[in-house]
């Protein structure tokens, strides 16, 4: 198999296992906790994540970021406050949250919320 390949396979492993476990969540991840739960070792975990063009960090934050995306616009979480949701997302901060989301949707997660539940005049 190319070295290619070996990344393309590390890196479908790495995010199914993310999804499936639902490891994004835990605000302590590190990547070598992530690599341990892999079995595998920090540097091939790294390399992986990395040929995606996203550092471990960022790739976490994405997965997080639409996961509380997916939290926020549920009509049952309208009661659950935005604090919560990125806890819930496994962010350490609201900031950090918004920060992430603002990057994929241009705008905060209130903004969001209100853009989505106004529209549909609940």
């Amino acid at each position: 198999m190319s070295r290619r390949k070996q990344k393309e396979s590390m890196i479908d492993y790495i995010s199914r296992t993310l999804e499936s476990e639902k490891l994004f969540l835990d605000s302590n991840l590190t990547l070598e906790s992530l690599a341990s739960k892999l079995s595998s070792n920090r540097d091939y975990v790294s390399k992986a994540i990395n040929s995606t063009g996203l550092n471990f960090s960022r790739f976490i934050n994405a997965l997080r970021a639409s996961y509380a995306i997916d939290l926020l616009l549920e009509k049952k979480n309208l009661e659950t406050s935005v604090a919560d949701i990125a806890d819930l997302s496994g962010f350490t901060s609201t900031r950090k949250m918004n920060c992430c989301i603002k990057q994929s949707t241009g705008v905060t997660a209130s903004a969001l919320r209100k853009r989505v539940f106004n529209s549909s005049e609940l």
